[in-house]
């Protein structure tokens, strides 16, 4: 790996010596609140005002003759001002890459979102919501660091989409997960119709995943349904659907049958997710969601997105 990621440094290097252009640098960020109501202890035991995953960041980009270079730094924030905000801890820094694209598809290294999760818990899935964990019935890892990562180029509609990575920052114990091997095949059928396999491996259990997903689009709805498997005993099986009430309004929701393996035997959940959100305009969102766990509480919740 320290080759690859050498061998990709020296060529944009390289590159960027011979170029006249600027580079293209754009700093962002995006505060998302919450205030989650006290309902069975939910997220914080208290209630009360929560952050969703407020993220820091900057993007840099440079095109040259055939091929384009861009690098990525995103960091998490606690927007509540409750948490550390150590924002360059390993367990806080969200991506950190740098990739290139040309006629070859995109070549990536560093810290960034799996393949797995981009095309099975999010492209076919129900992480479509804004609050805390609402609709996240997924396997682990969801992002995986010291990784090279690899997505064809568009293939009669089908799109291939690989990485290997020597570490996870999201592990379903919460342990590092090594080895981190991903294959997932992306095929467009139609305008409306997506289909997803995937499968993946490593040196941990819940490494060693396979999921199937689909996704239906056609006029203001959106459908998705997906299964996902992992040698833990966790199996998710979701299905999302959404309808755009108009541009700026928006309405979801998620149901799963979830299956975790115990000492005990099988035990069967219906996590349960509803949503709402308002576009006031390109940086404000507004949202209202109630995420039912049937296995871990009620979480009722009005929040808000603004990003820079």
């Amino acid at each position: 790996m320290k080759l690859v990621k050498s061998v990709l440094s020296a060529s944009i290097l390289a590159a960027a010596a011979q170029s006249a252009v600027a580079v293209e640098i754009t700093p962002y960020a995006g505060i998302q609140v919450e205030y989650q109501f006290d309902d069975q202890g939910g997220r914080d035991s208290d209630g009360g005002i929560d952050d969703s995953y407020s993220r820091v960041g900057i993007k840099a980009s440079e095109e040259f003759e055939g091929f384009a270079v861009n690098y990525k730094f995103e960091t998490g924030v606690d927007a509540t001002g409750e948490g550390d905000n150590k924002i360059l801890d390993d367990g806080t820094v969200r991506v950190n890459r740098i990739q290139v694209t040309g006629d070859f598809g995109t070549i990536a290294y560093g810290l960034d979102w799996t393949p797995f999760y981009n095309e099975i818990d999010w492209g076919t899935g129900s992480d479509r919501f804004l609050g805390y964990y609402s609709g996240f019935q997924t396997q682990y890892p969801i992002r995986s660091s010291e990784t090279l990562f690899y997505t064809s180029p568009d293939l009669n509609g089908l799109k291939v989409s690989m990485s290997y990575g020597q570490d996870s920052t999201s592990c379903y114990d919460g342990t590092s997960c090594a080895n981190d091997k991903e294959l997932v095949l992306t095929y467009t059928v139609n305008e409306n119709l997506t289909v997803v396999a995937a499968n993946t491996d490593g040196d941990a259990d819940s490494q060693k995943r396979n999921g199937f997903g689909l996704r239906y689009t056609v006029d203001a709805w959106t459908f998705t349904l997906n299964n996902q498997d992992a040698d833990t005993g966790l199996e998710h099986t979701n299905a999302y659907v959404g309808y755009a009430l108009s541009d700026a309004d928006y309405i979801g929701a998620h149901i799963s049958e979830s299956t975790a393996s115990d000492a005990d035997g099988n035990t069967k959940t219906n996590p349960f997710t509803l949503g709402y959100s308002h576009k006031y305009n390109d940086a404000l969102t507004v949202f209202a969601e109630y995420y039912d766990n049937d296995a871990g509480g009620e979480y009722p919740q009005v929040g808000v997105h603004y990003n820079f």
